[in-house]
């Protein structure tokens, strides 16, 4: 079986830390042969690319590369991306099984519609054979956003490096650093306007304003970088905010922390904060789709405003009456629930199915 995955770019976004670990586990549970094709090249996960991949990229395509690549058949074609990529796979004019990977609330948050010329995009979707989508919640928002797409819908819940996270979990509350007034947090996305890094840095001014002793990690990239630095700056929060850059593997710093923060306007299946979760680190949310769905299901959030001063009194109030409402929150995590629900099977039996669709497409009765 022959697999072609398109991405956009190989960015430190959630999508494409997911996508290289997916090409990891078919390639060792499903006998197959994967093509990566990266459509604009490059970014933070261009090393963590996986040996002996067979890679193409849009911008550096040679003649040589583009005959070589044209001329190859392959049996399943997935558009990991809602815009650019599933407009690749849709376009090419094969006989492969085309899947198109949903990662967002596509309803609030059609970022990509300007890829598309107008009805184009829902046309490019009804082209693909299945739609997968990151849980129920981006199911019915999809259904929402496009209500004429035929195309038949599925969930795969991204799936958890618990390797890697279990050997980072943490099974006990740091109650030395809580009877310190020490509170560590953690944001971990891409650093960009919508996900908003800049009130979680000035919620941490509020909060030492009101006497307490707290550090700020800020793991991601983005083009507000810059502009981070220069607030941390301006706000002497050198010694409280530190600017961490892409961590591929951010388990250590999370799990080191007390909460995690996640403001953004609108989320899909937000990696970070499943694996957050599991790691027994409770969440500051905004009410961003994604995150309700987890708060619904596995409980261990709390919810905030995007405000600097609402999120800084959000947190102020976990950690009051010897940090009563924190140690709630911790103890309604439901660990074993996300680790049924984010394993590799629903993943694997996917392809499984699409290789025995292939098989008798190949050999019909």
């Amino acid at each position: 079986m022959r697999i072609l995955f398109c991405i956009d770019s190989l960015t430190g976004g959630g999508a494409e830390k997911l996508l290289l670990r997916y090409i990891d586990i078919l390639k060792k549970n499903i006998n197959c042969d994967i093509t990566l094709f990266i459509i604009s090249g490059y970014g933070a996960l261009m090393d963590c690319i996986p040996a002996q991949l067979q890679v193409f990229i849009g911008d550096d395509l040679t003649d040589e590369d583009a005959f070589i690549f044209n001329h190859q058949v392959f049996d399943i074609e997935v558009g990991f991306l809602e815009g650019r990529a599933i407009k690749f796979i849709a376009l090419r004019n094969t006989l492969a099984i085309k899947v198109g990977w949903i990662h967002t609330d596509m309803l609030n948050n059609n970022w990509c519609q300007d890829y598309y010329k107008e009805g184009m995009q829902e046309q490019m979707y009804n082209i693909m054979d299945y739609i997968v989508c990151v849980n129920d919640y981006c199911v019915r928002q999809f259904h929402c956003a496009f209500p004429n797409v035929q195309t038949k819908v599925l969930v795969c819940n991204n799936v958890l490096d618990f390797t890697l996270l279990d050997k980072k979990k943490k099974h006990e509350p740091n109650i030395y650093e809580l009877n310190k007034g020490i509170i560590r947090l953690c944001f971990v996305g891409r650093l960009t306007k919508e996900k908003h890094p800049d009130i979680a840095i000035l919620a941490i001014k509020h909060l030492i304003h009101r006497g307490y002793t707290v550090f700020l990690n800020v793991l991601g990239e983005g083009y507000l970088y810059d502009e981070l630095n220069d607030l941390i700056k301006s706000n002497k929060l050198e010694n409280n905010v530190r600017l961490l850059g892409y961590y591929s593997e951010p388990y250590e710093i999370i799990a080191a922390c007390d909460l995690l923060i996640s403001i953004s306007d609108i989320e899909g299946g937000p990696l970070n904060v499943a694996e957050a979760y599991y790691l027994g680190v409770p969440i500051v949310s905004s009410h961003s789709g994604g995150s309700d769905y987890f708060e619904r299901s596995f409980g261990g959030l709390i919810y905030t405003e995007i405000s600097p001063i609402l999120l800084s009194k959000s947190i102020e109030s976990l950690f009051a009456n010897n940090a009563r409402l924190y140690l709630q929150l911790r103890s309604q995590l439901c660990y074993e629930k996300i680790k049924k629900e984010y394993g590799e099977k629903t993943l694997i039996s996917f392809f499984y199915n699409l290789k025995q669709e292939i098989s008798s497409r190949k050999n019909p009765i």
